[in-house]
């Protein structure tokens, strides 16, 4: 193939191609076959810059993975995020939701049911409104109990019976069903007239007084019960009749409820171990008191109030004055019993 160049000169391929190989080997300004790495980066540069797809394209690619780069907080962020934030706020509604509840049920079931005041009268078995004295028929209860107490799992009561004999009973808060236990018993003699009927608190002996002539009086006698058996412990006299008796700050607080033949009552408070009363507090004006029961948790002394005739009154004692606060009327019946608070879960 013969090639025309300017000037009218006609050359052939084949003297072309031979020129050129022998200017390269002779020329010695054309750089040699090995290129340092300065060059490649410089034509990087200038393909960079525009002169070159391909450059133009590694150019693009680099942003790629710029751009990668910078979303790459953004990723972490969004993780972050998701970690912290709706992981996080699950967590912690769950743990409010879920956990908060279950310990105040569990501070709840711990705390136990709240006392409630039971009272025996007229066959029934039934339990007070605190605020109103209005009553709630539990059950008809037979025998009926005349005295109650409470040791904060069992109410018991006292049944007289023919003889006159005297038993211990086990009733059903719930249902007002009467269990048959022992009967009272004292060795070398003879039960009479027992009448307050309490435990000084949790865990602690069931005491009841009696009587230590055989009249209702001043002579009486504390002594505690075995409940198994009905065996009786005389452990000493007391200063004064005692016809109630409920469970006052670790002690005894007793009641006689008729001083000398009047409609008035007065408050003792009896060591439990000895028998001895520790404190006499004034009589509460013209009102005999049928029942006594201090509240557990509140420690307020509520009352049986009977004002020489029906109806009888749920009242509130001040047993330091004998001051009686009036709640209200619980019924006009024929007679009065038990009268003791119970803390129980009904189902």
């Amino acid at each position: 193939m013969k090639i025309r160049l300017g000037g009218g000169v006609v050359i052939s391929l084949a003297a072309l191609l031979a020129a050129v190989a022998c200017g390269d080997d002779e020329d010695p300004s054309v750089t040699p076959a090995t290129v340092d790495a300065s060059f490649d980066a410089a034509r990087l540069d200038a393909g960079t810059d525009g002169t070159s797809t391909s450059d133009t394209g590694v150019a693009e690619a680099s942003a790629i993975d710029a751009a990668a780069d910078a979303t790459a907080p953004k990723d972490a962020a969004v993780e972050s995020s998701s970690d912290a934030g709706p992981d996080a706020a699950l967590e912690a509604s769950t743990d409010a939701s879920a956990d908060a509840p279950s310990t105040d049920a569990a501070d709840a079931a711990d705390a136990g049911p709240a006392p409630a005041l039971f009272a025996t009268h007229d066959g029934m078995l039934v339990r007070f409104n605190l605020a109103t004295a209005a009553q709630a028929i539990v059950g008809s209860i037979s025998p009926e109990p005349y005295r109650l107490a409470f040791n904060g799992t069992t109410m018991f009561g006292l049944v007289v019976e023919a003889g006159p004999s005297y038993r211990l009973v086990t009733v059903d808060p719930c249902t007002g069903v009467v269990t048959s236990g022992p009967t009272l018993s004292i060795a070398g003699g003879t039960v009479t007239l027992p009448e307050g009927l309490a435990f000084s608190g949790n865990g602690s002996p069931l005491y009841v007084a009696l009587s230590q002539n055989g009249v209702d009086n001043a002579s009486e006698a504390l002594a505690s019960v075995n409940v198994t058996t009905g065996a009786l412990t005389v452990l000493g006299s007391s200063a004064g009749d005692i016809d109630l008796m409920t469970p006052y700050q670790g002690s005894l607080l007793a009641v006689d409820a008729t001083l000398s033949g009047t409609w008035s009552s007065a408050f003792s408070s009896i060591n439990a171990t000895t028998s001895a009363p520790t404190t006499v507090w004034p009589a509460a004006g013209n009102a005999q008191l049928t029942g006594i029961a201090v509240h557990p948790t509140t420690s307020t002394v509520y009352a049986w109030q009977l004002a020489g005739s029906n109806p009888f009154n749920l009242v509130t004692v001040n047993v330091t004055t004998g001051a009686l606060t009036p709640i209200g009327v619980t019924h006009s019946g024929s007679s009065v019993g038990g009268f003791t608070f119970a803390a129980v879960t009904c189902p």
